[in-house]
């Protein structure tokens, strides 16, 4: 069932807590995103899944422990960018208009796996929960799988004043990020982290607390994974949906190994 709320509930008062959700299994997972109204007032709900649940909402780009000079981060960004931008020019038809466009750039580095300070988020709670769940089966992750989410109206309003946005592509040629139906954030220099350290425990029937959180992550055990993306491709989301020609076989093969 689907539980309704009151879309005043998310804005007065605004609040900048991070709820966290443990949950006992990939049923529950599925049926607390379910009770979740994917459409709100001001925006949409936005949802991210991670294999392991240890992992912070850090971009590539700062992963590294050691990638903590920003002006070397600066300096590989710009010779990226410049060198994708002219590798384009020479190797495909792609418009100036795109090629002279960073945001495009990052979006298409970002999808293709390329090392940037983008993090991508969906608004599909399964497309989501099939990130998850995939990477936990075929790399063995034996940690919590987890699903964060947010509103896109909270998302705007948590960015600050250190360079994180939204990133604005003009995305519509792009197989990947058109499909995606999501926003990608761009991390600013200095913010390095969009998960704090401590957050608060919320129940599982507590929607007011995970609805107001600036952030949310429900996570649920790894040995629910094989579960997850057994239910999700009755459900027309596997490996060969998601990623566009051979590479989605290739994807939807290697799942079917591993499990």
């Amino acid at each position: 069932h689907r539980i309704a709320y009151d879309h005043d509930m998310l804005l007065d008062p605004p609040q900048a807590i991070h709820a966290e959700v443990r949950l006992k299994s990939g049923a529950k997972l599925l049926e607390l995103l379910y009770s979740i109204d994917h459409r709100e007032r001001d925006g949409r709900r936005l949802y991210r899944g991670q294999a392991d649940a240890k992992w912070c909402l850090t971009p590539r780009l700062f992963r590294d422990e050691d990638a903590t000079n920003v002006d070397v981060l600066k300096a590989f960004e710009r010779r990226f960018l410049n060198s994708l931008r002219n590798t384009l020019r020479h190797g495909t038809a792609a418009p100036e208009r795109l090629l002279d466009n960073d945001d495009y750039l990052l979006s298409l580095a970002q999808h293709y796996g390329g090392l940037t300070r983008c993090l991508d988020w969906t608004a599909s709670p399964l497309q989501a929960t099939y990130f998850a769940a995939a990477e936990s089966v075929t790399s063995r992750c034996e940690r919590d799988l987890c699903v964060f989410t947010t509103s896109s109206f909270r998302c705007r309003r948590s960015l600050n004043d250190d360079g994180s946005r939204l990133l604005n592509s003009p995305a519509a040629d792009n197989h990947h990020i058109r499909a995606q139906n999501g926003e990608l954030v761009l991390h600013g220099w200095s913010d390095r982290n969009h998960w704090p350290d401590r957050a608060i425990e919320a129940e599982p029937e507590d929607l007011s607390t995970i609805l107001r959180a600036r952030v949310a992550k429900l996570r649920v055990p790894s040995k629910a994974s094989a579960w997850l993306v057994d239910q999700l491709r009755y459900r027309g989301i596997d490996g060969s949906r998601t990623y566009d020609g051979t590479r989605g076989y290739v994807q939807l093969a290697f799942e079917q190994a591993m499990m």
